[in-house]
């Protein structure tokens, strides 16, 4: 069992963990389509990766228009993010206005969890897809995004973020909704909307819609064959995950896993499937892993 902080708190735990397991079932996952299925299977994964940063660009952005928030960086980075701070991740913010945002990740779980299982090159697929989907979805397609180093690339020692919106680029209705200066009826945002919600609400919302993404996208592409890869891959993330949970509690039971896990056992108890009901993603995730892991786990 890993050393906790002095300054953790229960939910400080369990948000780790829920970040652990989003970033592992993306790693594990990968892993497995790369190994078997080679460039095809990349370009499946890139292919999920960016469907998965745009959905969550378009919603985020309906979300803030909802909100009477103006479409900008300065809106993308500090407005209702959705998930609390992750305790373990630090960062050096530059510059966070409407124009443009530039700031520097200096610890990322994420890929540090990558590194521990022999997952590190998929992250990097992540981290090349999924924030160029998001901001220039967000931002209507006109946002230039320049990622210059990441902390999934060895040797470097930060993620570098420089997100730029010009009105320049934008037509005239645009400009309107993103920068307060060329709306000639500005309104004060409602932030009031933006309801922190917790670690396990947020972590599954994103856990469900990648990992739908990747299953929904890999039959897309390599039909039979995608589906048969997604299969092994699930069975082995069922015992990735077992082993991870048994190092961290040694007789977990249900309520455990609502708290630390960030799918539900039961899927059809999760409401969010209904708006993703694509293909075959939920039932396989249901009995190829879910039933799986609770059967390893003799729960």
């Amino acid at each position: 069992m890993r050393q906790i902080p002095p300054d953790y708190t229960k939910e400080d735990i369990e948000a780790d963990h829920l970040q652990d397991q989003y970033t592992l079932m993306f790693g594990i996952l990968g892993r497995r389509i790369l190994g078997e299925l080679g460039t095809d299977g990349e370009q499946a994964l890139r292919e999920a990766v960016r469907r998965y940063g745009a959905d969550r660009g378009l919603r985020d952005r309906q979300k803030h228009l909802e909100a009477g928030c103006k479409i900008n960086m300065y809106s993308a980075f500090n407005c209702g993010a959705g998930l609390p701070g992750n305790k373990r991740t630090h960062s050096i913010r530059f510059q966070s206005v409407p124009e443009v945002h530039t700031s520097q990740v200096l610890t990322c779980p994420m890929a540090e969890i990558w590194d521990r299982y022999d997952c590190f090159d998929i992250g990097r697929i992540y981290c090349e897809e999924f924030h160029f989907a998001y901001y220039n979805t967000y931002a209507f397609g006109k946002a230039k995004v320049n990622l210059a180093t990441t902390l999934t690339e060895r040797g470097t020692e930060y993620c570098s973020f420089h997100v730029l919106l010009n009105p320049a680029d934008l037509s005239e209705e645009e400009k309107a909704r993103c920068f307060e200066e060329y709306d000639e009826k500005p309104e004060e945002a409602d932030l009031s909307q933006f309801q922190r919600i917790s670690a396990q609400e947020g972590y599954r919302f994103l856990y469900l819609r990648l990992y739908y993404y990747m299953a929904v996208t890999l039959q897309e592409y390599l039909g039979e064959q995608g589906k048969e890869t997604l299969i092994h891959g699930l069975h082995e993330l069922a015992g990735v995950v077992r082993d991870y949970i048994r190092e961290e509690e040694q007789t977990p039971d249900l309520c455990y896993l609502e708290n630390n896990y960030p799918a539900k056992m039961d899927t059809s108890q999760d409401p969010n499937w209904m708006v993703y009901q694509e293909g075959s993603a939920r039932e396989l995730l249901q009995t190829e892993f879910c039933d799986r892991l609770m059967k390893e786990l003799q729960i």
